[in-house]
């Protein structure tokens, strides 16, 4: 099968959950036998075209490169640009699999002028919700994306993470229940063998982690307050904050504010994965305090390592979180409840060595590899659906 991606930013550029997604099941579909060449943007400082891997190609273009450090809209229009004249390097394939926004809206006119089968792969929808963690003109231009891409692939197949998304999807974008499929995030089992946790209740200081993005809806400030209040009730606590965001700088503030910045630890983005596997590893509890998620590749990683994880109950979590089962999930911003939560977890060896052994049990199900053949599966059927 020969597979073209569309994604605005790709590898090496990892720092969220849709392009790491991309990332794994690429190199996964050339194990498989598969050709997959990747349309994406210029990147700083990397070739307009190379092949980190045989039978994967990877072409950049546009003329604003895009920065490795953050997310910028910047290079956007020249991206789109340069995919809309690259008919060529769609000529042979089979499928094209378009990620969410520009990408999408570029492949979608692509795939019709070409005559090729596309599916447009959708993490989530924050069409309620683009407010939250952007300003006026971001969230309208999201909000209005949304809506474009499901109108311009009205009779098309999308694929997304989770029930709840597909729910939003359906919902929210008007798109038929019966073109969505659920093909999950997955944990790359392989490069997590061998690293080890060092947690225990006999531990001291008891170590929280917190990683993702530093922006509005993560609620990122709600562990802070977390830790204050542990550290009032008399438990020796840090939190290492591991990612970047336009948020930073008024969570360092806040840190000074309640008096805890030298238990908080900011340690910005990480390049290697191996070095973010190593901090979860050394944690006692990873908490992620999102008020929304379409999936949470994080949360499936800590359970990986064995680490226990507290959450937010979200809907985007029924599709591997159990509460008290192999995490503690508690009421959407409920910043007590969270406080309790962590707590427990901290305190009670036999919780946390439970929570610990169901999370390894869970994240079983979830290895790339199975996500790759779901997803090739649902290729398959979308190109005889096309024929």
């Amino acid at each position: 099968m020969r597979v073209v991606i569309l994604s605005d930013v790709f590898y090496p550029y990892l720092l969220g959950g849709g392009e790491t997604r991309y990332w794994e099941i690429a190199k996964r579909l050339v194990k498989l036998g598969d050709e997959v060449t990747v349309l994406t943007s210029a990147l700083k400082g990397m070739p307009r075209y190379e092949e980190p891997i045989e039978g994967l190609r990877i072409y950049r273009g546009g003329w604003s490169p895009h920065p490795l450090t953050h997310r910028s809209l910047l290079p956007v229009p020249g991206y789109v640009a340069w995919v809309l004249r690259s008919t060529r390097l769609l000529e042979d394939c089979d499928i094209l699999d378009l990620n969410t926004y520009a990408s999408a809206i570029a492949g979608l006119a692509l795939a019709r002028i070409l005559g090729k089968p596309a599916v447009v792969t959708v993490h989530d929808v924050f069409s309620t919700t683009w407010l939250d963690g952007h300003n006026l003109a971001y969230g309208a231009l999201g909000t209005l994306s949304e809506r474009l891409i499901a109108w311009l692939n009205r009779r098309g197949a999308f694929i997304t993470v989770s029930g709840a998304s597909r729910r939003k999807i359906h919902l929210q974008l008007g798109v038929e229940k019966e073109r969505i499929h659920v093909v999950p995030n997955g944990v790359d089992l392989g490069a997590l063998k061998g690293v080890s946790t060092r947690g225990g209740v006999t531990q001291r200081p008891k170590r929280v982690i917190y990683v993702g993005r530093l922006i509005g809806y993560k609620n990122v400030h709600h562990l802070i307050y977390v830790v204050q209040k542990l550290h009032e009730r008399g438990l020796d606590v840090v939190l290492d904050v591991v990612g970047s965001g336009a948020e930073r700088r008024k969570l360092e503030l806040l840190c000074r504010e309640l008096g805890v910045h030298e238990r908080v630890r900011f340690h910005g983005f990480l390049e290697r994965k191996e070095d973010v596997y190593r901090l979860i590893s050394q944690a006692d509890v990873l908490v992620n305090p999102s008020c929304f998620e379409g999936f949470s590749m994080v949360l499936l990683e800590a359970l990986a390592l064995g680490v226990p994880v507290v959450a937010y109950n979200l809907k985007a979590y029924e599709e591997f979180l159990v509460d008290n089962v192999n995490g503690l999930l508690v009421a959407r911003g409920d910043v007590g409840g969270l406080s309790d939560a962590v707590e427990e977890v901290l305190t009670n060896a036999g919780l946390a060595k439970n929570l610990s052994t169901e999370g390894m049990k869970t994240a079983e199900r979830f290895d790339w590899m199975q996500t790759t053949l779901r997803l090739r599966q649902v290729y398959e059927d979308v190109i005889r659906g096309f024929s």
